[in-house]
């Protein structure tokens, strides 16, 4: 008896231990604990908005809208939001279920990397906003943060029952991944425009496009060889459950264009989780 008593003093020693434990996780841990949960969701909505600034362009001039969802753990769908369906700052959640804004689908495979499922009718590259889901897909961020050199340290000021984790991905390698990712981009356009051309043109008109395709190439290989790219994300974790429950990220990017002009662009991307499954 007087044993069992003893083990009952105990609990809330034990339970303070086990909170302890808890709270001396580092920022490290804590990013890792969230992607395990991450991994093991099988279904959640995103909600998102994402502005691209250029030199001398306004705020406003790429800014768009977006929703996403996955299912069964590997499928993701990500569908942009024409502007005019956007009321008060956000989205008309009615209106998002019907809109035909652009929409492209993702398929995890083995080893984390989310890759673009090659469907006509699913990807449009002609599209700006369409051309950039894949560079606004917080999963994919998320899933080569793991993998990338990077500084993590948490963020003081955190809501009540949250925190979270100030990520800050080594600049060079983070410009290899812009440059993989866009490397792609101009594939699955070049892709586009042969299957857009087969049988539909003069083969003067394919092969000039093919020269232009080629060369935009070149050039954007050129500029980003030499491009110095910064980006910072800010991942808010729920202390129940270690889900994310948002995720912001800017990118800024320095590089000089093809007259040698120094240019700036940034991209900016806000994403919250919601109904995890």
């Amino acid at each position: 008896m007087r044993k069992f008593v003893r083990y009952i003093a105990c609990l809330p020693l034990f339970a303070m231990l086990f909170t302890g434990c808890q709270n001396n996780k580092t920022p490290q841990e804590w990013f890792d604990l969230t992607w395990t949960g991450l991994a093991g969701a099988d279904a959640f909505h995103i909600q998102g908005e994402a502005e691209i600034i250029q030199s001398g362009q306004s705020k406003a001039a790429h800014t768009f809208h977006y929703t996403a969802n996955l299912d069964n753990h590997t499928e993701l769908t990500i569908k942009t939001v024409p502007p005019f369906e956007v009321q008060g700052g956000g989205l008309n959640a009615a209106a998002s279920k019907t809109v035909s804004g652009n929409t492209a689908k993702f398929h995890l495979e083995d080893g984390g990397r989310w890759v673009v499922l090659q469907d006509k009718k699913a990807v449009y590259p002609w599209s700006p906003s369409s051309s950039a889901v894949s560079r606004i897909n917080p999963l994919a961020a998320i899933e080569e943060l793991r993998s990338m050199q990077k500084s993590i340290r948490e963020e003081h000021g955190a809501a009540r029952g949250t925190r979270i984790l100030r990520i800050k991905p080594d600049s060079e390698q983070e410009r290899l991944r812009l440059k993989n990712a866009l490397e792609e981009e101009m594939f699955r356009l070049q892709s586009a425009w042969k299957m857009y051309t087969k049988g539909k043109v003069a083969d003067s008109v394919k092969a000039e496009g093919d020269e232009l395709l080629a060369r935009s190439r070149r050039q954007m290989t050129g500029m980003l060889d030499t491009a110095k790219v910064n980006t910072v994300y800010h991942l808010t974790i729920d202390k129940r459950n270690n889900l994310p429950m948002r995720m912001t990220s800017e990118t800024q990017i320095t590089y000089r264009d093809g007259k040698g002009t120094l240019q700036r662009e940034s991209l900016w991307n806000d994403a919250k989780f919601t109904g995890y499954r």
